[in-house]
């Protein structure tokens, strides 16, 4: 009697020891498992980063806007984002941003050579001589040309009608911004590569600021007095 009580003791006994190293071996192979995945989720997540930041375009000038993108827009956003007294100063900043690059690239998209005369300056009205590419405007102490009141540079970059906050902080940023975007624009000089980087310049900028604008919490409602 006594030997089938000892002999069932060590059946339990053994039947626990084979589960206990049984589920040790369950939760080995899980930890194994979960640590694997994470491995490889973390490696393809390294290498697809590695792949889309080594990866360029098949454009040059996809490729050149990228990398100026990630020079303005910081600028960008950080003048943008102060705007908030009113929708219309995020708007018009977004108009004079927008306006100013074309202003400064459409000038560089012109591509037509102008071919001087090479005859006599002949008789015409001050205007059309002055057009010559011979005329040299000397300016004199007694040109009243000089005697011009300078012009607020931020009225010329303006647009009539936009919000005057919004045009300020647009001309400050842009002034920042505008450098690159140009040295830019002239490192291209295959057309399409022109062509694509104008257009693309402007659409990221549209969208951009799409963003910033859904970023920003709604405006609150002014407090009643």
């Amino acid at each position: 009697m006594n030997d089938m009580i000892l002999l069932k003791r060590e059946i339990q006994k053994s039947i626990n020891l084979f589960y206990e190293q049984y589920q040790q071996n369950k939760l080995k192979h899980i930890l194994q498992q979960t640590e694997l995945r994470g491995y490889v989720t973390g490696l393809i997540t390294e290498i697809a980063g590695e792949e889309t930041e080594n990866d360029p375009h098949e454009l040059t000038g996809i490729n050149v806007l990228e990398d100026l993108l990630k020079k303005i827009l910081p600028t960008v956003e950080s003048s943008y984002k102060k705007l908030t007294t009113s929708d219309e100063q995020r708007k018009s900043f977004r108009t004079h941003i927008l306006n100013a690059v074309k202003g400064t690239l459409d000038p560089l998209r012109t591509t037509d050579a102008v071919t001087p005369d090479e005859g006599a300056i002949g008789e015409g009205n001050l205007d059309e001589l002055s057009k010559d590419p011979r005329f040299i405007d000397v300016k004199l102490p007694s040109d009243k040309r000089n005697q011009k009141p300078k012009e607020d540079p931020k009225e010329t970059f303006g647009i009539e009608g936009e919000d005057e906050t919004g045009r300020n902080m647009a001309y400050g940023s842009y002034k920042q911004i505008e450098q690159a975007i140009v040295n830019a624009f002239s490192e291209l000089g295959d057309p399409q590569d022109k062509s694509v980087f104008y257009r693309y310049l402007l659409t990221n900028l549209k969208l951009h600021m799409d963003r910033f604008e859904n970023a920003l919490a709604p405006t609150p409602e002014p407090m009643m007095e």
